[in-house]
């Protein structure tokens, strides 16, 4: 290992420590960053350092010191990672995708399974977000961006979930495109469970990303920035029908097209 990798591994320990430590979400961690420089050097901070930082309170910088500890755990899960063949990707990485978010709010990492993604993504893509009972209107119209996104080689990208997602990326597999699953756990897990043939298919022909590392299941705070990923990765984003859980506004409306 060159020092360089090492420097990076060592970053990325920290930064999956950092995220695990309660009252600490993408924000905050990026305030972090980017007053101190890396996840590392806020590890080795003081509770009087970190409290002048902006957003961060004084019982956040008391509750990281309390969990110095667990960079034990965060040694362990990145080890997990590189055993399941799971990518740890950085902003700045040649893989990192151009995300549609406000500034600050970009994901510190991303945990990847499957193929490299797609270097035009910003502007090749679909993202589809919608009806976890859909009606038969809204299963033709998933139906038909499926096959649309095969034909025209675009990337289709959706949550893998009942209704609408799974219909839009069962065909497009069916049909030779590429589509990418953005999962609410870690990308080693199949969800929602009985999905495990349509996660295998992507898993051979596309991509599994993730907010989570490995092993971290499925949480109903997790939904809201899963589909923020979602809406952010892909260059226009179609709603059929009304979406199971979604946080409105932050993504730009300008690429949002609709459908019910």
């Amino acid at each position: 290992m060159d020092r360089e990798e090492s420097k990076r591994e060592r970053e990325i320990t920290f930064l999956l420590w950092l995220m695990s430590c309660s009252g600490i979400g993408s924000m905050k961690t990026n305030l972090c960053l980017e007053s101190l420089g890396s996840a590392e050097t806020v590890y080795h901070s003081s509770v009087e350092e970190l409290s002048k930082i902006k957003y961060v309170s004084q019982k956040n910088a008391e509750d990281l010191m309390d969990r110095k500890s667990e960079i034990t755990e965060a040694r362990r899960v990145f080890d997990r990672c590189r055993r399941k063949g799971i990518r740890v990707i950085l902003p700045g990485d040649i893989e990192w995708p151009l995300l549609n978010l406000p500034e600050g709010h970009q994901p510190p990492m991303l945990f990847l399974m499957g193929a490299p993604l797609p270097p035009d993504l910003a502007t090749n893509s679909r993202s589809v977000l919608g009806a976890l009972d859909p009606t038969e209107r809204q299963k033709n119209c998933a139906v038909k961006m499926g096959i649309e996104c095969a034909e025209k080689g675009r990337v289709l990208i959706a949550g893998m979930d009942r209704g609408v997602a799974s219909y839009a990326q069962t065909t497009c597999l069916k049909n030779g495109g590429t589509t990418i699953a953005v999962l609410p756990c870690g990308p080693d897990i199949c969800y929602p469970a009985d999905h495990r043939s349509l996660y295998e298919a992507i898993l051979r022909n596309g991509t599994i990303i993730s907010l989570w590392p490995s092993e971290i299941r499925v949480s109903r705070y997790h939904f809201h920035p899963r589909n923020e990923l979602i809406e952010a990765m892909g260059e226009k984003t179609v709603y059929l029908g009304q979406p199971g859980i979604i946080r409105t506004g932050q993504a730009s409306i300008r690429r949002t097209v609709s459908a019910s």
